[in-house]
This record gives structure tokens, sequence and C-alpha cells, in this order.
């Protein structure tokens, strides 16, 4: 019996193939009733592949919409194995999602679904921004979702006409037995956990251990591209580059222990001063760059500010140490504009040097490279 659930798990759904998936379902009924599915739930989310701040049960919200006691169902099925909220109508579960983090969905649509779907996915993308995920790495995708439906033709044109790219989900006929409905839960799941460490291994090899930002290679692809776009479309940006004052003493005085907390505190600061849009990336053991596009002078000085400020708030007494640390950076700053003659070597070659020179005139201070040479 092990065998043939590890068998047909691996398989992936194929939605011509009713019959033959209702009849496998049907003989792994003792196999896939609430114990199992517990199973699926802790192994999918009980790993570092998914973040979970406030709770430790993975988030099922059924789509009740066609009031067809899909909710009530579902609950009595898996019972306490997952936190399980109900919405009665698609202004409700647009509201749920947009204000809540949902791991997995089963949508029973009043309408087409292929309507449905994509409201879904837009409300769970602004959930996802609010977060305020910066991968570059990693594809946005809304919760798995399992779809239930009249039909026993196969996924309606329309609707896979709009499935969602990289999107894990399927489909269920409404009058599906309750193990057919467990094992499909269970493959989505089993979907999602191999998605999810692919996700994070991708993650990892862009984003540095310590601070969470961009590794210097990924920074400078992200950097080459936005430059080309600024370029071709008129746009302006800006570019700063980071040095920490004094970084050295800090190891030698505090040890490195100290050190490594403020260069992970630092990451933090840096990624709390910048919008959405903009990237910052981790160059060197105290070194620090960040791409605003579309920002000018004006709007690049306010990030400015914010920075210095993060910085000087890091500033404090520690535990064991008789002198308090001190904490400030170096700031360089050049900006690119419509009308700019500036090569991307141009632009980094500026910020850099305006970044020595802040360090030179004593730190804890930002210099633009255009006033600094009556540019």
């Amino acid at each position: 019996m092990q065998n043939l659930v590890s068998n047909a798990a691996q398989r992936a759904p194929d939605p011509a193939n009713w019959g033959s998936l209702e009849r496998e379902s049907r003989a792994l009924e003792p196999a896939l009733q609430t114990r199992a599915l517990q199973a699926s739930l802790q192994t999918t989310y009980g790993g570092a592949a998914r973040e979970f701040s406030d709770v430790s049960q993975p988030q099922l919200l059924v789509c009740d919409h066609r009031g067809r006691g899909l909710g009530s169902r579902l609950r009595a099925l898996v019972r306490e194995q997952c936190a399980m909220e109900i919405c009665s109508s698609l202004g409700a579960s647009l509201a749920h999602l947009a204000a809540n983090k949902v791991d997995l969905l089963v949508l029973d649509p009043i309408t087409d679904a292929a309507l449905e779907l994509p409201a879904i996915e837009a409300a769970a993308r602004l959930q996802r921004q609010a977060k305020g995920s910066r991968s570059v790495t990693v594809v946005e995708r809304g919760p798995p979702t399992l779809v239930v439906v009249d039909t026993q033709l196969g996924l309606l044109p329309s609707l896979r006409a709009k499935r969602p790219e990289g999107a894990s989900w399927d489909q269920i006929r409404r009058d599906a037995s309750n193990s057919e409905f467990l094992f499909r839960i269970e493959q989505l799941l089993q979907q999602v956990e191999v998605q999810g460490r692919i996700d994070a291994l991708q993650h990892s090899a862009t984003h540095d251990d310590r601070t969470d930002l961009l590794r210097p290679n990924a920074f400078a692809e992200q950097l080459a591209a936005h430059f080309s776009a600024a370029q071709r479309h008129h746009m302006e940006l800006a570019l700063l580059m980071i040095d920490l004052d004094g970084f050295g003493q800090v190891n030698k005085r505090f040890g490195h222990h100290v050190g490594d907390e403020l260069i992970h505190s630092v990451g933090g600061v840096i990624a709390k001063s910048l919008r959405t849009e903009d990237l910052a990336g981790r160059y060197g053991g105290d070194e620090f760059s960040i791409l605003l596009p579309y920002t000018g002078r004006q709007a690049a000085d306010h990030v400015v500010q914010r920075l210095l400020e993060g910085l000087r708030e890091l500033s404090g007494p520690r535990p064991g140490q008789a002198e308090p640390l001190r904490v400030s950076g170096s700031l360089g700053l050049e900006s690119y504009g419509p009308g700019d003659a500036l090569s991307l070597e141009d632009l980094t070659q500026h910020a850099e040097r305006a970044m020595r020179e802040a360090k030179r005139l004593g730190g804890d201070r930002a210099v633009h490279f255009r006033d600094w040479q009556g540019a």
C-alpha cells in the first residue's frame, strides 16, 4: 500500500483520466484519511522552504462561492490538521486573500473559474507585496488551488488558456469521493513542497546568507538591465554605494560575532529604507550597493538621509563591553537622467569615487558625485 501511494503521488495529475483516478483514489482510501493528510501537510510546511510568521498550521481557504456546503464537507475531512477559513462570496475571498497568507485554496466558483482565478491571484499578489519580498529569482505564485468543476471532459478551454504560469493547481468533479478530495489535496501539497525547495535554492544562489541582499553578480545583472532600460526609455535612476566607517575596529574591539551581527543589522536597515522597486546588494565585507530605479536627485537624497539615520541608530552599548558601539557609513551617490552621456561603467565609478570622498571627509555623510565635481 505504501508503494502504491508513493507511485501514485509521483504522477502528474491528468485531467483526461478521471475514471482511472477515481478508481485509484477509492483503492487508496484507507491510506489517505486524515492521518495521511496530516503527515503530508507537516512534511510540506515543516521545513525551511516555506515561512510562517504567526501560525504553525497550514492555512486552508475554502471559497464556497456556489454555496453547496463544500466548506462544511472539507472541515469534517481535514478536522484539526490545518486552520481553515470559509468564504461564501468572491468579494469575501478577495478580501481574505489580500489580508492573509493562504497556503492552499479550494475554489467552487459560482461562475466560470477562468473569470474568478485572475482576481484571486491578484488579491494574493497584494498580500505578498505587503509582506515585502525582494527576491529577484523566485517566481511569484498564487496559493496552490483545487478547482471544483461540473464537467467530466477535462479542463475547460477558457480555464486552460488562463492557467497561471508555474502555478500548482488541479481540478476535481463536484461529486468526487472524499478520498479523491484528500488525494488531490495531497498531490498539490507535494508539488508545492518540491517547488518550494527549488525556489529556496534559487534564492540562496543569488542572495547573501547574512543580509539576504543580492550577491555581487546578481546585483550587477540587475543594475545592467535597469541601466539599459533607463537609456532606452529616457528614465532616471540613481546608484548608491555604502562603506561602513571603522568596521575593522569593530571586529578588533568587540569580536567577530559582533561584527557579524552588525552586518546583519545593516542589511535590515537597508531593506527597510527602500521602496518595493529598489534593489540592494552586498559587495564585500562591509560594502553595499543600492539601485534606485525611476529616481531623480531629490528622491534619492531622501533615501540617503533614511540610510544615514538608520545606520546611526544601530549605535549603542553592547553587553559585556565597556565602550558603546558607534555605527555610521560613508555614502557615495551618482544619478542618471535623460540626456546624460554616462555609461554604466561611469555610473559605478562615480558612485564609488564619491563614497571614497565621503570616507576621506571623515565618514558619517553622503557625497553626490556631481556636487563634488561640479558637474
